[in-house]
């Protein structure tokens, strides 16, 4: 998202509680500044706009219409637009995924959305959420640019701490790695999965991308550095797909039987994903993984998702522009 923003615009960020660590590996400009507090952040955004200095960049990601705090939150971002468009200033949505029948939310993000300057969402699933012509780009991670081909060393896993995985599925990843010469490797790449990765990694005798004490940046280029050596990536969780197809892997989205997939969502109109239940049996799996093996490099693909995005990035820097 950061991305999106030139260099010398000000940049005031409300970060809420989101530690040290963590923003030290955006390498945020000098002139950015860092609100811990919403009041101090609102009061900084409204004096800006009462000067006609402010433009409102809403965050991307997953939004649930499903609760009256939903609603109020989206209360919030309407009066956020008004006060920048009153100052002459845009609202800018990009890569937002809204999901769920809350009346009162849909209700109040479809007020957001014609209020909007700039609103695209991050799939097409959003449009039908809220029965309007939204446009969907790729997601922005897709900004960054691929890594170059490497040698395929590995089957990247990584999963969700919080979801149950049939050990039926795991059993046949870690089989197909290993009569493909490949070398089954659990990747930490959100800190809450490590405690599981590394269970389930002694199971089953893989190897561990283990976040231990690394900094963010840190793990951050040693989960790159797997991908980057990775033939597939199966997973649950929707950035370690894309990380996984910027580093050369071609993304397996393990899903929950009956239910919605994020990455399938994100992946629609952008490119191939393999889905396999994580109930499938030994055989689906492996010749699921043999399909998805057999599609060859995301480089295409990234390509054009790279280019989408650079059109948007190109409209968010004439609406900051004008504003």
């Amino acid at each position: 998202m950061l991305d999106l923003v030139d260099q010398h615009h000000d940049l005031h960020i409300s970060a809420g509680s989101m530690p040290d660590e963590y923003l030290a590996a955006f390498d945020l400009p000098l002139n950015a500044r860092i609100y811990r507090s919403s009041t101090g952040f609102a009061a900084a955004f409204f004096w800006a706009s009462v000067r006609g200095r402010s433009a409102l960049l809403l965050p991307p990601g997953p939004y649930p219409l499903t609760s009256t705090r939903a609603a109020v939150r989206g209360a919030a971002s309407i009066a956020g637009t008004l006060l920048a468009r009153a100052g002459g200033g845009p609202s800018i949505t990009v890569g937002k995924s809204v999901r769920g029948t809350h009346r009162a939310a849909v209700q109040i993000e479809r007020v957001l959305f014609r209020l909007s300057n700039i609103y695209v969402a991050r799939d097409r699933r959003s449009a039908s959420t809220l029965s309007l012509p939204v446009a969907a780009e790729p997601d922005l991670s897709l900004l960054s640019p691929p890594a170059p081909p490497q040698e395929s060393r590995f089957v990247a896993i990584s999963l969700r701490y919080d979801r149950p995985v049939a050990e039926q599925f795991l059993d046949a990843v870690v089989r197909w790695a290993r009569e493909s010469n490949l070398t089954p490797v659990f990747v930490t790449q959100v800190r809450r999965d490590e405690r599981r990765h590394a269970e389930l990694a002694a199971l089953h005798g893989a190897e561990h991308v283990a976040w231990g004490d690394r900094t963010h940046r840190q793990q951050m280029g040693a989960v790159e550095q797997a991908y980057a050596h990775s033939a597939v990536v199966v997973t649950d969780r929707l950035h370690a797909a894309l990380l996984g197809a910027l580093g050369g892997a071609i993304p397996v989205a393990m899903t929950a039987p009956g239910k919605p997939s994020k990455i399938a969502d994100a992946a629609d109109g952008v490119m191939r994903i393999v889905s396999i239940e994580g109930t499938a049996d030994q055989a689906e799996v492996m010749g699921q993984l043999d399909a998805a093996r057999a599609q060859g490099p995301m480089t295409a693909a990234m390509a054009e998702a790279a280019d989408r995005l650079s059109s948007v990035r190109a409209r968010v820097s004439r609406a900051l522009a004008r504003g």
